[in-house]
C-alpha cells in the first residue's frame, strides 16, 4: 500500500477491553523489562521470531507475515511512547483468529495523525488498523490489541 493511501486510523479502531475469549489457547504471555535505548530495538525482533515460532507450532503460517508486521508495530509503539519498567505481549488464538495484546504503560489514548508519505515514522497504527480484523485500545491507554483472522 502507498504510502499516500495510509492517512487516517481505519473505523475498525474500538476503545474498550482487550475481547475476552473463552477457550483461546495461549501461545506466551512475556512481560519483558525496558532498558533505554536497546530495548525498543532488540525486543520487537526478539518478539516477533518467538510468535512466528508459536504460530509454526500451531501450523498458522498463513498468518505469519501480517502477524509479524503487527506485533513488531505494536511492541515499538509500547517501547517508544510508553512508560514504566516493562512491557507485557500475548499471543493467543482460538479456532479461527489470532490474538496480540502488547500493555506499555502508556497513560493516555495513543494519538494517530496523517502520515507524511516521505517520513519514516507515523505509519504504526495505520498499519495494524488496516491488516487487522478488529483492533482496540483499551479505555485506559495502556494496552493495544489486535485480532487476525487464520
Amino acid at each position: 500500500m502507498p504510502a499516500e493511501a495510509i492517512t487516517s486510523v481505519p473505523a475498525a479502531h474500538v476503545v474498550g477491553p482487550v475481547p475476552f475469549v473463552c477457550g483461546a489457547e495461549a501461545g506466551f504471555d512475556v512481560l519483558v523489562s525496558r532498558v533505554p535505548s536497546v530495548a525498543e530495538r532488540v525486543w520487537p525482533g526478539l518478539l516477533r521470531r518467538a510468535g512466528e515460532a508459536v504460530l509454526a507450532e500451531w501450523g498458522a503460517d498463513g498468518a505469519r507475515d501480517t502477524y509479524a508486521l503487527v506485533l513488531s508495530e505494536l511492541v515499538t509503539n509500547a517501547f517508544q511512547h510508553g512508560y514504566g519498567d516493562t512491557v507485557r505481549v500475548r499471543l493467543w488464538r482460538t479456532a479461527d483468529h489470532l490474538g496480540v495484546e502488547v500493555t506499555g504503560g502508556t497513560p493516555y489514548l495513543p494519538r494517530s495523525a496523517p502520515a507524511d508519505p516521505s517520513a519514516e515514522r507515523g505509519r504504526g497504527l495505520h498499519l495494524v488498523g488496516a491488516l487487522a480484523d478488529t483492533w482496540g485500545i483499551t479505555p485506559d491507554g495502556m494496552t493495544t490489541w489486535c485480532t487476525l483472522a487464520i
